[in-house]
């Protein structure tokens, strides 16, 4: 009762609080982006801009050298609490971030001095002049009382009805402008600032140009994170009223709007917060790790994880711009990655990292003139490489001194003390280093693991050696060709085959693997709540009625690896998913479970311990996601004898080329 009582009362406040955005909402805040645009667009090229421009503010920071030619914007988007719809009444209000263009405006030292802010002032007030002539009102204005970081708020000529006081925040941004090893926390960077002759650190100083340059990304992340995700939008507005109530909202390095749409990212990331979880489930969670010393853990973790993700996509960024052919190779490394079920131990970025090898250290050879040629050195790169003994180095600015050089290595050698004592004891088996990550922990730490890593290379040897074939031979058979990114199934214990029809995606897989063989356990009759697609019928109903009915990125195949993952930890089970498009149809399950008697296989597990997985899929996870059991005949398979290495106990040559017909 008093739970009952609880939610009704949060029900109201959320009701009272939340803005709808309605189609006159959504027409409003277009026309005014777009009269903001037109006013930037009739800026001329090249138009000089100095320090008369902000004359008080260039002269109170004491900044010099400011003088700089005018330069279209490289892009504007709407962001912050209205781009994931969690904007909290009475504060209604846009966020349009800017970015900076570079060429022209910039050098690569305006990091010095507060130079960048000085230009960043400018430039709004070139933008602030020409606003001026559209009929709208512009302010000032210093969010969270940060002086040298001003924006622009621009309110719309014309007042919507009920909302008052609605304006637009004009906000830059820029994730490449400078070098981020030079905005280390431990720099000084305003080289006035000494004490008894030494230069003394700027770490607030290089963190306000930092967080402007995280802010796509961070961004970015937030509305991945947000989107479809009804409760946790909630609870966001619920923390939102929680801060202000407390006046904490406004004032410098708070708890403030943007930091708890990040906070709320993170321990999403984390799994901390679950899709399961009410809004004010998610709200007490939240406060649980702000509270006390949790605070100070967190946000130093979520400035971690974003400083390394926004060093790698800046890196990355540069790298393609110099390297057209950098993303095609990327694009097909990724495809084989996925289309051999190892996209869940080795990530994207590692895939990134890797093909950037190949640019980057040709020798001997050239760098790739083509996909092809890229795509063979990858997997060459994936199966030759010594990882047990040798990090990957990865140097995309060539900024790596001989110190950091040896930090990374003495780095590698830490993961590979225990090595000898026992070899499956290595932490980082493949250790990819960076200039901002010396130690391997940002995406190979934990994955891929070393019989991962073992499978992984078999696999690469097996696809380079076929694919060398095909050049050598010419060869235009296209089936010959998809075998390339075509899995074998019977590599694997378990395979157990999804209904299509209840798939979102059920036609995004471009090679199906076959099953010609194996032993069949059970089979369940789909369940008839869910559909994944909308009939002409449901569009007949109330607007209300068709809300309820849609579910926004919602996947059954990935609940379901997450049941299996969460009920069945007593084996080591080894799940190999499209979890990035294409999407499958089926999905395959190794059990890597030692066995002290009875075992098959060389002793590695036995047929006993797969039945035992299967069986217990079978009774419990199955039937919990809604899988009808009226009858029970035949929906599993057994494997043939594969061991970890993706080789079948045949001794068959080549896993890659083993297909059968169509599923």
């Amino acid at each position: 009762m008093e739970s009952d009582s609880m939610d009704l009362k949060v029900r109201e406040l959320l009701k009272e609080v939340t803005l709808k955005y309605s189609p006159a909402l959504t027409k409003h805040v277009n026309d005014t982006v777009s009269a903001i645009k037109d006013a930037i667009d009739k800026i001329p090229d090249k138009l000089k801009v100095t320090a008369d421009e902000a004359p008080s503010f260039v002269r109170d920071i004491g900044v010099d050298k400011v003088e700089f030619k005018f330069k279209k914007l490289a892009s504007i988007e709407i962001g912050g609490s209205y781009a994931i719809q969690c904007i909290v009444k009475p504060d209604i209000n846009v966020d349009l971030f800017i970015w900076l263009p570079k060429v022209l405006c910039f050098h690569e030292k305006d990091y010095l001095n507060y130079r960048y802010h000085a230009k960043s002032c400018l430039y709004l007030s070139i933008i602030k002049k020409y606003l001026k002539f559209s009929s709208v009102k512009i302010e000032w204005s210093t969010p969270q009382n940060k002086a040298r970081k001003p924006v622009l708020l621009v309110y719309p000529a014309t007042e919507l009805v009920g909302l008052p006081g609605f304006f637009v925040r004009i906000i830059p941004t820029e994730n490449s402008l400078f070098t981020i090893k030079k905005l280390n926390l431990k720099r000084n960077n305003i080289r006035a600032l000494t004490h008894e002759g030494i230069p003394q650190t700027t770490p607030k100083y290089n963190s306000s140009i930092l967080e402007d340059m995280f802010l796509e990304d961070t961004s970015e992340l937030i509305k991945k994170t947000f989107l479809g995700w009804k409760e946790l939008g909630e609870a966001s507005i619920l923390l939102k009223v929680w801060a202000r109530q407390r006046s904490s909202i406004y004032i410098h390095d708070c708890l403030n709007r943007f930091l708890i749409s990040v906070i709320l990212s993170y321990l999403a990331s984390q799994n901390k917060i679950a899709n399961s979880m009410r809004a004010m489930q998610i709200f007490r969670v939240t406060l649980n790790f702000i509270d006390g010393s949790d605070q100070f853990t967190l946000v130093s973790s979520v400035d971690k994880e974003l400083f390394g993700r926004s060093q790698h996509s800046s890196m990355i960024n540069g790298l393609q711009g110099c390297n057209p052919l950098y993303g095609p190779v990327v694009r097909i490394a990724k495809r084989w990655v996925a289309s051999h079920l190892f996209s869940s131990c080795l990530v994207e970025e590692a895939v990134k990292l890797l093909v950037a090898h190949l640019f980057l250290k040709p020798l001997p050879f050239n760098a790739p003139c083509s996909c092809i040629t890229g795509f063979l050195r990858f997997l060459r790169l994936l199966s030759e490489y010594d990882w047990t003994f040798s990090a990957l180095v990865v140097d995309i600015n060539e900024d790596l001194s001989p110190k950091d050089e040896k930090e990374i290595s003495n780095n590698f050698m830490l993961t590979r003390k225990g090595y000898k004592e026992n070899k499956q004891n290595v932490s980082a088996a493949m250790f990819l280093a960076t200039a901002y990550d010396k130690a391997s922990e940002a995406w190979t730490r934990f994955s891929p693991n070393v019989s991962e890593l073992k499978r992984l290379v078999a696999y690469a040897r097996s696809s380079a050696n076929l694919l060398n074939k095909l050049i050598l031979q010419d060869q235009i058979d296209s089936y010959k060709w998809e075998c390339l990114l075509r899995t074998p199934l019977d590599n694997y214990d378990a395979v157990i085959l999804l209904h299509r029809d209840k798939l979102p995606y059920p036609r995004h897989l471009f090679f199906p693997s076959e099953l010609n063989q194996g032993k069949h356990m059970a089979r369940g009759n789909a369940s008839k709540v869910y559909q994944p697609f909308m009939s002409p019928g449901d569009f007949k109903g109330s607007l209300e009625e068709l809300k309820n009915k849609l579910l926004v990125n919602f996947d059954p195949l990935r609940c379901f690896v997450g049941d299996l993952g969460k009920h069945f930890h007593c084996f080591h089970i080894e799940l190999g998913i499209f979890l990035e498009a294409p999407m499958k149809q089926q999905f395959n399950v190794h059990v890597d479970q030692f066995s002290t008697s009875g075992a098959k296989r060389g002793g590695y597990h036995s047929d006993q311990n797969v039945e035992q997985a299967m069986k217990a899929i079978h009774n419990s996870t199955l039937r919990q996601i809604g899988v009808d059991y009226s009858r029970e005949e035949t929906c599993g398979f057994q494997g043939d004898g594969s061991d970890a290495h993706g080789q079948s106990s045949n001794a068959e040559a080549n896993p890659i080329s083993r297909t059968a017909p169509n599923l």
